[in-house]
């Protein structure tokens, strides 16, 4: 990796093995508006560093989320990603494979037998909307105007039209979000599924609605197969929308 590389990524991230050491450093650049981005060095250049500190793990993972307002709600799921479990839910068991939701430790307490956490949609967009900038980019929306006869954009299609008319999206800083999965396969880990869910801001502009920049990812879904009940992970989503 080339010296003074800056890469960007939605949270904490690790390595493999084969792509050799990289160290987060510097932690004074790193802002509660850019801290998304992160300085990668090569190991041996950031010891010539004047009083270069290296941190690793959990300690790069604790001020990755200090220095963001972000935060994530933790659900528990089963184990085999058949289904989430609402916070409210008093189910003991999942209702596909069985599996039940607690484990029992010697000590008779019972911890999730499996969890995941989702970013918060409510604290996306009021980050997007408190910053001029991007707030800006949003109004892309409110200022399309459609050519009769003609479709070029999701704004131009009847069903958005009737929402408006039912008085819906009447607010310049309105948004509309569209949820999306993903399934890839990790063939290193004995062909595990991650199932991604994100959003795609329609207010935005299409030259830039669909770019790594502009998605929204909200939760990655992991497991030895697919979720059998996927709406009820959407659903922890929509429910905060």
């Amino acid at each position: 990796m080339e010296i003074n590389n800056t890469i960007s990524y939605k949270c904490s991230c690790s390595f493999e093995d084969s792509e050799g050491e990289a160290h987060i450093y510097n932690s004074s650049r790193i802002g509660s508006n850019t801290f998304t981005k992160a300085e990668l060095m090569n190991h041996d250049e950031i010891m010539l560093e004047p009083g270069a500190k290296i941190s690793h793990g959990k300690t790069v993972d604790a001020l990755l989320k200090s220095k963001s307002s972000v935060k994530g709600h933790e659900y528990d799921v089963c184990p085999n990603s058949c289904q989430l479990y609402v916070i409210n839910d008093d189910q003991e068991s999942c209702v596909d494979c069985g599996e039940p939701r607690y484990k029992t430790d010697t000590e008779q307490n019972q911890t999730p037998a499996a969890s995941m956490k989702f970013m918060s949609v409510g604290d996306m967009f009021s980050q997007i909307l408190a910053d001029p900038a991007t707030r800006e980019l949003l109004h892309y929306r409110a200022n399309w105007k459609s050519v009769a006869g003609q479709l070029t954009n999701i704004f131009d299609v009847d069903n958005y039209k009737q929402l408006v008319k039912q008085g819906l999206f009447s607010n310049l800083n309105d948004i509309t979000i569209e949820l999306y999965t993903n399934v890839s396969v990790n063939q290193k880990k004995s062909k595990s599924l991650y199932n991604i869910i994100y959003a795609v801001v329609f207010n935005l502009d299409p030259s830039i609605r669909y770019t790594n920049e502009y998605l929204l990812q909200l939760a990655i879904l992991s497991g030895p197969k697919k979720p059998t009940h996927l709406d009820s992970f959407l659903m922890s989503i929509i429910s905060e929308i």
